[in-house]
């Protein structure tokens, strides 16, 4: 820092207030042309106008009941022009020029002067505001070309300083040149219209590879069973029962994954639509318990459930909250082994939402595999857990059908103690009275 001598300047820094605006103001007085300098050196693209000649025009476009200023312009395409011509350009800064892509000044004039209609609405909303007493206008976004004859976007304000607020003789624009902000926007959404037409696709082609699939399959299913129960006499050797019963299983197995695919596309397209009724939730509950009866014995788990007394109705599609259920169950008893235990408790909460909660006792997650879970075939990157049957479907969809019910979710889980997963229904489903 540069050293003064006490009889001399103090340092800069140490100047109060009052002495920088004195320096201000000796600086700018001795010096008109430093205006001009910071102007042209400004980054901000920036304007001058003299509007003078517009003020007495405006004066006499007194607003009416029936009409406002800028109405008036609006309606008046050559009153909008004749407001244009009148304004007098005075300067503009390198800035502008390059968001206008003028090679220089000497070329502003002519291309500030020309008159283009699309300038109208954002000329009437200035103009009314200024003739409201407000001197610090923003200038509406607006596509014009530029001088070279491309197409930029552009908004900006207009202020008006205080004093010339009487003659309108400064009036200073200041413009920002979004162009590729607009295009980079338009990009996004091109890209998100076309993934959502993408999802649609896809459903549509699900839907109907869905179809061709359960036609073969529900005849293989059927023929099956026919061997399976010997409708028509003995098979002769015991194996060929066995085998019947695998292409049926195979069959039931290939099916409930068709349907689950189904429905994770629909749910993801948004095509999922609730038929709702006025149900109770202990039928639903124990419906889905029956579903699963061989499932749970053949898998050496238990079901017990705690619910309770006062249990309300609930507004809901019957059909997707058994199938939520179902999902839920599923899930617990091909992750909880022999011997193991689910409970589903149903309880309120201080809020007034509605709880139902799946718990089992089986091998659990860690955070990691938790977050895993819940995305579609989750599972499938799960395999250290060893040869559990599914593609991880069951979470995922659940969630969709959670969702779609105004719902959330939440999952609880601790790896070789156990999984929690709760469906919190609004209090909007719970019909009381």
């Amino acid at each position: 820092m540069t050293q003064h001598d006490p009889g001399g300047d103090t340092d800069a820094k140490a100047l109060p207030a009052e002495a920088w605006r004195e320096r201000f103001r000796q600086a700018f007085g001795d010096s008109p042309d430093l205006y001009t300098e910071l102007f042209a050196m400004s980054p901000a693209p920036m304007m001058v106008e003299d509007w003078s000649a517009v003020r007495p025009i405006v004066d006499q476009l007194m607003p009416t009941a029936q009409q406002s200023i800028e109405r008036q312009i609006l309606d008046s395409p050559g009153l909008a022009e004749k407001l244009w011509n009148a304004m007098a350009h005075v300067a503009a800064n390198p800035a502008i020029l390059a968001v206008n892509r003028v090679p220089s000044e000497e070329f502003y004039d002519d291309y500030a002067d020309e008159f283009e209609p699309s300038i109208t609405p954002a000329l009437a909303s200035v103009i009314s505001g200024m003739a409201d007493g407000i001197y610090d206008n923003p200038w509406p976004e607006m596509k014009i070309l530029a001088h070279d004859e491309t197409p930029i976007r552009i908004k900006g304000r207009v202020f008006v300083p205080p004093a010339y607020r009487d003659t309108w003789r400064v009036v200073l624009f200041t413009y920002e040149d979004i162009t590729e902000t607009r295009r980079r926007e338009e990009e996004l959404l091109q890209a998100k219209s076309a993934a959502e037409q993408a999802a649609l696709a896809k459903a549509e082609f699900l839907a109907t590879m869905s179809h061709e699939f359960r036609t073969p399959l529900n005849a293989i299913m059927g023929f099956s069973q026919v061997l399976q129960s010997e409708a028509f006499g003995p098979l002769g050797d015991h194996r060929y029962t066995r085998y019947a019963e695998d292409i049926l299983a195979s069959g039931k197995h290939l099916l409930g994954l068709i349907e689950d695919i189904l429905d994770l596309a629909q749910a993801e397209a948004g095509k999922l639509v609730l038929n709702e009724e006025t149900i109770d939730l202990a039928d639903i509950t124990s419906q889905a318990i029956r579903l699963l009866q061989d499932r749970t014995m053949r898998a050496g788990v238990s079901i017990d459930t705690h619910l309770p007394e006062d249990l309300s109705l609930l507004r809901v599609d019957p059909r997707r909250l058994r199938q939520l259920l179902i999902n839920l169950l599923t899930n617990a008893i091909k992750f909880t082994g022999p011997g193991g235990a689910i409970v589903i408790t149903v309880g309120y909460r201080a809020d007034r939402t509605l709880a139902v909660c799946v718990e089992d006792s089986g091998q659990g997650m860690n955070e990691d595999e938790a977050a895993l879970a819940m995305e579609p075939f989750g599972q499938v990157r799960r395999s250290h857990h060893g040869n559990v049957e599914g593609w991880g479907l069951g979470l995922p969809i659940a969630k969709h059908l959670v969702e779609l019910h105004d719902s959330h979710i939440e999952l609880e889980s601790t790896p070789g103690k156990g999984t929690q997963v709760r469906v919190v229904l609004p209090p909007e489903r719970v019909v009381t009275g």
